[in-house]
């Protein structure tokens, strides 16, 4: 994967700023290239005065033949016609032709000298080397110059940019998308699957490929058709083993401001991207898609579309290469010279800024320390026993800085790493690879940073209950103290990628009980001071403390939940659908179970502990027409045993814990599924199975029986059944309602969500309009046979 290819490079000296790519790559004092910028009025084109500080007169001739720098070409005819001969003389001839030029003239080139500064980091000598593999054979006819790898580094970039534009392009691919390695704009995905499978790149799969493209950018017909996909592979040698890296890079014209970033009204360099849209890296060893690019809703779809068209398989939700962050650690005293890393030594260590939530308001207090004192002592000494860091409800922000040796060097670097308790970290834009595994590694060390590694699925018994658990709240996004009143901990879930953290809310989400009746879910709004934090209702006035709560919200990956479910599954069921359904439709189809020489249909459902989603499920099941089939829930206590007429089973009761881990046991329920399929059975005289308060199948002279989930439809099919066995059989619409206790107009109305019910019910005196009901065995008394020839 990229970022273990990261620690393989080789290393130069890197600013510890990140203004810059390099510093300690070039030959002359950056102080000086400043200076001499400002003198020569060119502060709008400092990358072209960088890279020209870089370059002798034989490669500045060359780079002039680009028509991007026919500004260049133009100052050394004027500076080489005057007779100066010697190379600081020309340089500084060249400068001063430029300066005499607006900065809307020399805007073009800057920004495409600030492509060749980008590349000249730590990656350079990886990327010379891919370079010259990928360079075409020379041709002896040609008067092209051949590439010569004894130049030096910036001459080598400039011919490849003059002669071999394309393999510039990749390199500068490699380049963006190695330094971007857990940016914001940088996304992980895996593919679903066991075995690894083999990329393949045709002309079908690019037309597919940015076609989807073209339409998510919403481009119009011109700029579709400048729209270009560039494959190409890379290899990469890691601990000896060498592997192949798919690259795509989608290059597209007008989106390159986008890509840009504007800090404190200067241009940043180091997150200067090209006019490319987007990179995509397929790792076949790992199965594993990375995207670098502006927009995150792009990069899912780029990253479905190459699995798709590429791959033939789909992505995973798995969290891959993510990280959690606890500052809250820091209310305590940390020391944190115990800080280590394999691969440097850490010489000193302070933290340099804390910002703090003020008690439990939303208010923000930061303690900025001018020096490398401890902070825990400094605010000991000045607030004593007011200390506002132990009594913070959380820390939003720190600073931290250390000063380290790394293994194989003598000098001492400084790193100074912002954490920030959304998720957000510095390092990962720093532009050296093992200062950044090093800043890891530190923070790692002292517990700020967890990488996120979520355990095998039904590995643990508490763990699969916290899952279902989960998958059984309706909301996406949920607080903290909501979770911990379903007995679940967010610390604990977040580092198994179960839960995302968000802001914190404005509203909290209550499970309220009043005179003894059942609980219900209500949502309140959130009002706190300096001291305390409490919910509110604006109705009754009536508050509920939240001191020991936590108003932060989550985000719930239920599709992740939903993967580690179904592999659970795989080994029980049998006929499994090719094409997964809507995430969000329910019931989902999840193969047949084989039982009894049958094959029945197996669905999972969701909530059925909420009566009107219930009643939802139960008008989907009937409406499909699945016959008899078993229902699997992630809801513990089910209000009903049966959907339509397939049989509900709580997950909860299939789990089976073993040495070699848990799995989904159907042999648990057998006799469960054995008895449905029994009361299924057609019998002569008509009966009703109340097998729960809302639940009750009527069987009888049917093809199959009836399920009645509801409580009105089970006293009315009551009345019907005992009137037919009482020898009454026909009774009218009032006496119905009044033996049931139930009012209602039509029977369709009554039935609305059960159209079969015309099967087991039908009128006793006419087939329309009928005053009186009776159930549906036999022929009625009106029915008339038709007349035959002979009659």
């Amino acid at each position: 994967m990229i970022p273990e290819n990261l620690q393989s490079e080789s290393q130069c000296g890197v600013s510890i700023r990140l203004r810059r790519y390099t510093a300690g790559c070039n030959d002359r004092p950056r102080g000086e290239d400043r200076q001499m910028a400002k003198k020569k009025k060119l502060g709008n084109a400092k990358s072209l005065v960088e890279l020209l500080s870089w370059l002798n007169v034989a490669t500045m001739k060359t780079l002039s033949t680009l028509s991007e720098y026919a500004c260049l070409k133009k100052a050394m005819t004027a500076v080489t016609a005057s007779g100066v001969q010697d190379g600081d003389a020309i340089r500084h001839g060249i400068l001063d032709e430029l300066a005499t030029l607006t900065p809307a003239d020399l805007a073009g080139t800057n920004d495409d000298a600030s492509r060749f500064i980008q590349m000249l980091g730590v990656y350079i000598d990886s990327l010379l080397r891919h370079a010259h593999h990928h360079l075409p054979p020379p041709d002896a006819t040609s008067s092209t110059p051949a590439f010569d790898r004894s130049a030096d580094r910036y001459a080598q970039l400039v011919w490849l940019r003059v002669h071999a534009p394309t393999v510039f392009d990749q390199m500068e691919a490699i380049c963006m998308t190695r330094h971007f390695y857990r940016h914001k704009r940088y996304s992980s995905f895996n593919v679903l699957g066991d075995c690894s499978t083999d990329f393949s790149w045709d002309d079908q799969a690019t037309e597919s490929l940015q076609s989807a493209v073209i339409q998510a950018l919403q481009l119009d017909a011109s700029a579709a058709d400048e729209c270009e996909m560039i494959h190409f592979e890379v290899e990469d040698n890691q601990d000896g083993v060498s592997k192949q890296l798919h690259y795509l890079v989608l290059y597209h014209p007008g989106q390159m401001r986008i890509l840009r970033e504007i800090r404190q009204r200067k241009r940043s360099i180091h997150e200067y991207i090209p006019a490319l849209e987007a990179t995509v890296v397929y790792d076949p060893s790992k199965k594993q898609i990375h995207v670098l690019c502006a927009r995150q809703s792009l990069a899912k779809q780029l990253a479905d579309e190459v699995a798709d068209q590429g791959l033939g398989m789909a992505l995973s939700d798995s969290p891959v290469n993510t990280a959690y962050y606890d500052l809250n650690i820091l209310k305590q005293r940390v020391d944190l010279t115990q800080a280590s890393s394999p691969g440097a030594r850490v010489d000193k260590a302070w933290l340099v800024s804390l910002t703090i939530a003020l008690g439990r308001s939303r208010h923000n207090m930061t303690i900025d320390l001018s020096s490398d004192e401890n902070l825990w002592d400094v605010v000991h000494d000045h607030f004593g026993d007011n200390n506002p860091i132990a009594s913070t409800a959380e820390v939003r922000e720190a600073v931290l800085s250390f000063e380290v040796t790394l293994h194989g060097e003598n000098s001492l670097r400084s790193l100074d790493i912002t954490v920030n308790a959304d998720g957000k970290c510095s390092i990962f834009t720093h532009p050296d690879p093992r200062l950044r595994r090093v800043a890891e590694d530190l923070l790692q060390s002292v517990g700020i940073l967890s990488l996120i590694d979520p355990p095998a699925p039904g590995s643990d018994l508490t763990q699969f209950e916290a899952e279902m658990r989960l998958l059984d709240i309706k909301n996406d996004v949920v607080d903290g103290y909501f979770l911990r009143s379903l007995n679940l901990i967010p610390s604990e879930l977040l580092k198994t990628g179960m839960l995302s953290r968000k802001k914190p809310g404005r509203e909290v989400t209550l499970r309220i009980s009043t005179d003894g009746e059942d609980e219900r879910v209500q949502t309140l709004p959130v009002r706190s001071n300096s001291t305390s934090i409490w919910a509110e209702d604006e109705f009754t006035e009536e508050r509920f403390d939240l001191t020991d709560s936590d108003v932060t919200r989550y985000g719930i990956n239920k599709g992740f939940l939903r993967e580690r479910l179904l592999t659970l599954l795989e080994s029980s069921l049998s006929d499994r659908p090719l094409v997964a359904s809507n995430e969000a439709d329910e019931p989902r189809i999840l193969g047949d179970y084989p039982f009894c020489g049958l094959h029945l249909p197996v669905f999972l459902v969701t909530r059925l502990c909420d009566a009107k989603h219930a009643n939802k499920m139960d008008a989907e099941m009937r409406r499909g027409n699945y016959g008899y089939s078993i229902i699997l829930t992630s809801t513990s206590q089910p209000i009903c045993s049966y959907l339509g007429p397939g049989l509900v089973i709580p997950l909860e009761k299939l789990f089976r814990q073993t040495d070699g881990g848990g799995h989904i046991d159907f042999s648990l329920a057998h006799g469960d599924i054995q008895r449905g399929q029994r009361l299924g059975e057609s019998v002569d005289a008509p009966r009703l199975i109340e097998i729960d308060r809302r639940t009750a199948q009527l069987v009888g002279p049917w093809e199959k029986p009836w399920t009645l989930n509801k409580p009105d439809w089970i006293a009315v099919v009551r009345v019907l059944v005992d009137a037919w066995n009482n020898g009454r059989q026909k009774l009218g619409l009032r006496v119905i309602q009044g033996q049931a206790n139930i009012e209602f107009r039509y029977f369709s109305d009554f039935f609305k969500t059960a159209p079969e019910w015309k099967t087991y019910i039908r009128g006793a005196d006419r087939e329309n309009r009928a005053h009186t009901w009776e159930l549906n065995i036999g022929l009625p008394s009106y029915y008339t046979p038709e007349a035959t020839e002979d009659d």
